[in-house]
């Protein structure tokens, strides 16, 4: 069964609007549809879109899955296709606890950069 569905056109009711000065015709041209986790580029147009700069656009009626990166080119626009969302849990569960080591020599870099250039001989205060 279809998820969300985020409808690609000019028009008011397209979820993600491209605006077009050079065609008056209000139209959609396509959508993202997720569908049991998922996700597809649908073409409602012939060779309106090409994913990742490729050759042979998608023809009417064409579905390409996309994955998370992914480049869609339409009617001069570049969208970024991202399947990243962090409100989710799982998200989260599935990655290490970072250790802190790296930042802390970064932070420890910082401030010993800015307190040697705060130094009163290099201040040019009138």
């Amino acid at each position: 069964s279809e998820g969300e569905v985020a409808t690609i056109g000019n028009t008011a009711a397209s979820k993600i609007a491209l605006p077009s000065a050079a065609s008056q015709e209000k139209e959609q041209y396509g959508r993202i549809v997720e569908d049991s986790g998922q996700w597809s580029l649908e073409s409602y147009c012939a060779e309106l879109f090409t994913l990742n700069h490729a050759e042979e656009p998608l023809p009417r009626g064409g579905k390409k899955d996309l994955q998370d990166g992914d480049l869609i080119s339409c009617k001069g626009y570049q969208l970024m296709f991202s399947n990243f969302s962090p409100w989710k849990s799982e998200s989260f569960a599935e990655t290490e606890p970072q250790s802190m080591e790296p930042l802390g020599c970064l932070e420890t870099l910082v401030s010993d950069h800015l307190i040697a250039s705060q130094t009163a001989d290099l201040l040019d205060d009138p």
